[in-house]
């Protein structure tokens, strides 16, 4: 994975980083108090290093934390809700990407209802997963980082959610009414951007799911096909050798 994809570390990373810069913004006079003794004593390389690995850990768990949280929320909010239906998408701006994503799925699940083998992953509850597994069985590299991109994109997005409506509650406490406001528009900015990202990770995991179980299809048909062509021609031949081995034998 290059270090230029986005992926769910980077992108825990990223809103750990953004929560820690904010904590020490609103909570500057406390940990000056706190870090003041400290400031005095000579610790030397040591502790610097000391303070960067934990630095780092205190990022990772307050992206991890605003992850936890956004699951509860913003994207059990966005699947549960926001995602089922054309009328709530509409809302948010995404109608088209759910009829999108919705004329895949109905691509899709039509191919699976055809074969018993496959019909009890059309269900609701199982044709996400069947469609996901495929995807990451069939598609080549470069489509499974896209994918995985706008996924994370799609976490990155419901998380910074979590954090602009805390910022807002900041700003309230702050009286300041105009920045709060701005945080609501900014929140529902993002889970916009949040869900556009959600229908199309399905689409592109249902247009692939579909795409390649045709693909099976048309070619079992093919080779359905030249099996028959092949029997066509060898059948006269197979016909004709009892006949030529009498005129052998005469």
């Amino acid at each position: 994975m290059q270090l230029n994809t986005l992926n769910r570390v980077i992108a825990l990373f990223l809103i750990g980083g953004f929560v820690v810069v904010m904590i020490a913004v609103a909570f500057e006079k406390e940990i000056r108090k706190l870090l003041e003794p400290y400031a005095k004593m000579d610790l030397g390389a040591p502790a610097g290093v000391f303070l960067a690995v934990a630095l780092l850990s205190i990022t990772a768990l307050a992206g991890t934390l605003v992850d936890a949280l956004g699951n509860v929320t913003v994207r059990r909010l966005i699947r549960k809700w926001a995602a089922k239906r054309r009328s709530r998408a509409l809302i948010f701006g995404c109608a088209e990407e759910f009829d999108e994503q919705n004329r895949w799925r109905e691509n899709f699940r039509a191919f699976l209802e055809k074969d018993e083998r496959f019909r009890h992953l059309a269900q609701e509850e199982m044709i996400k997963a069947a469609s996901a597994g495929m995807f990451f069985r069939t598609a080549e590299k470069e489509h499974t980082e896209w994918l995985v991109q706008h996924h994370s994109m799609y976490h990155l997005s419901a998380n910074f959610v979590i954090i602009i409506l805390a910022a807002g509650v900041w700003a309230l406490r702050e009286a300041s009414y105009l920045l709060a406001l701005g945080t609501v528009v900014g929140a529902y900015l993002l889970f916009t951007f949040a869900l556009d990202n959600h229908f199309y990770t399905y689409q592109l995991s249902f247009r692939n799911a579909y795409l390649a179980m045709n693909d099976a299809a048309n070619a079992a048909t093919s080779v359905g096909k030249a099996s028959e062509q092949t029997l066509v021609r060898v059948t006269p031949v197979l016909d004709a050798q009892p006949e030529a081995s009498a005129n052998t034998s005469a």
